[in-house]
């Protein structure tokens, strides 16, 4: 059964707390496809991956890179996962079609857009409908993730 983690970005931005996540996903030698909103932020993205990590990079493909195979971490506005990814982490608010397809689904959204956090609770609620395990953890004032559901 798909496991669907709702992380609320309340101190920290995206960018700030996907390396922290994606350190994990690593370590625990698993792949992800990390799904954004468009071809811009797939290029944004792309270089923040490069240069954010403090000893060196986060190794992934984009679409047209020669070996996706060899990626543990492939970042797209698309739904797809040509690398046989385990993890699916979404957003800016992306969803996805394919979620059943995941072990872990990691919904990482903007506290403070409306829109996403909205969407993001009428996704909740489909997911509880489909009796998927679902957690909801939420930064602390310091910026830790504390677990309210």
């Amino acid at each position: 059964m798909t496991e669907v983690r709702f992380y609320h970005l309340t101190k920290k931005t995206l960018e700030q707390a996907l390396p922290d996540l994606l350190s994990r996903v690593l370590d625990l030698g698993r792949k992800a496809v990390i799904k954004v909103s468009d071809e811009e932020s797939v290029q944004i993205m792309s270089k923040h991956l490069w240069v954010c990590r403090r000893n060196g990079f986060f190794p992934h493909g984009i679409e047209g890179d020669a070996h996706p195979d060899y990626d543990p971490l492939w970042l797209t506005a698309k739904d797809e996962n040509p690398i046989d990814a385990s993890t699916l982490i979404l957003t800016m608010g992306t969803g996805s079609s394919s979620i059943n397809d995941y072990e872990i689904v990691c919904e990482m959204l903007n506290g403070h857009n409306d829109n996403e956090v909205q969407a993001a609770r009428a996704r909740w609620k489909i997911y509880k409908e489909q009796g998927l395990d679902l957690t909801y953890w939420q930064q602390s004032e310091s910026g830790a993730w504390e677990k309210k559901a």
